[in-house]
C-alpha cells in the first residue's frame, strides 16, 4: 500500500503524459502513457516480467479525485490485458482478451462514489481503495511488420477523468511523448517504500483503503501504534 501511495505522490508531479528518463511511462494522475515497443532494459522503477508485450503504465488512479474512463479499442485477435489493481494490488477489473472484453468505454470508481453513469459506458468497476494502478499491455511479435501494425491499436489505448468523456475514442501518437529527466538511482531498482516516513504515512494509507471484512481491529491497532511511535519520536 505504501508502494502504490508513494507512486501516487510522485506521479502527481507529472505535468503531462511523458516518459521519465525516456523509458518509463510518466503521466499525471488518472491518465496513462504508452510505450511504442518493448520495455527498455534501462527501466528500473518497476519490475516488468513480460518481454513480448508493449507496456503502458504509470497509470496511477486517484478515484477520490475523479472516476476514470478506460478506453478499450478493437484488438482483433491480438492478445491484450489491462492490469487494474487497488492500493493492495488486488485486481478489481477484468479487462482483457481472456475475459472476452468487447471494445468500448469502462468506468473505474472509488469505494464511496455514488455519481451518475453517463450513456455509453459499458461497465463500471468499483475499487476498494481510492488509489490504484492501471497498466495496459498488448502482445507484439518481434517482426518489423507487427511493430508497425500495433501502433494503430495502441494509439487508442487511453484513460482520463470522467469529465472528459464524450463517447468518442480519443487517439494519441505515443511516439511523440516528451521526455523528462529521471533521478539517478545508481542502476538499482527504484525504492517506493521509505522506512523513515512509514509511520507518518500509515494513517494516510489506512484512510485511503477502507478495511476489508474483519480488518477493523487490525486498523485500530495500526492507528494506535502509529500514534505512539510518532509521539515517542517527537
Amino acid at each position: 500500500m505504501a508502494n502504490i501511495y508513494n507512486k501516487r505522490l510522485a506521479f502527481a508531479k507529472s505535468p503531462e503524459p511523458g516518459l521519465l528518463g525516456g523509458v518509463l511511462p510518466f503521466p499525471p494522475l488518472n491518465r496513462v502513457a504508452m510505450l511504442t515497443d518493448y520495455v527498455d532494459p534501462a527501466e528500473r522503477a518497476v519490475a516488468c516480467p513480460n518481454q513480448d508485450v508493449v507496456y503502458g503504465g504509470g497509470g496511477i488512479v486517484a478515484l477520490d479525485v475523479s472516476p476514470v474512463v478506460v478506453q478499450v479499442p478493437d484488438f482483433d485477435s491480438r492478445f491484450w490485458v489491462y492490469q487494474i489493481v487497488d492500493a493492495r494490488t488486488d485486481s478489481f477489473a477484468d479487462l482483457g482478451a481472456m475475459h472476452g472484453t468487447r471494445p468500448g468505454f469502462y468506468l473505474l470508481v472509488g469505494p464511496t462514489w455514488r455519481g451518475e453513469v453517463p450513456p455509453g459506458i459499458t461497465k463500471v468497476f468499483r475499487s476498494g481503495t481510492n488509489t490504484g494502478f492501471f497498466g495496459p499491455r498488448a502482445f507484439q511479435d518481434d517482426t518489423p511488420e507487427d511493430k508497425r501494425a500495433i501502433q494503430d491499436v495502441i494509439s487508442l489505448i487511453d484513460a482520463y477523468p470522467l469529465a472528459e468523456f464524450d463517447g468518442k475514442m480519443k487517439k494519441h501518437d505515443w511516439s511523440k511523448l516528451p521526455h523528462f529527466p529521471q533521478p539517478d538511482s545508481g542502476g538499482a531498482e527504484t525504492k517506493w517504500v521509505f522506512p523513515e516516513t512509514f509511520f507518518d504515512q500509515l494513517p494516510l494509507l489506512l484512510d485511503d483503503a477502507m478495511p476489508l471484512a474483519g480488518e477493523e481491529p487490525r486498523y485500530a491497532a495500526l492507528r494506535d501504534s502509529s500514534r505512539r511511535r510518532r509521539r515517542i519520536r517527537h
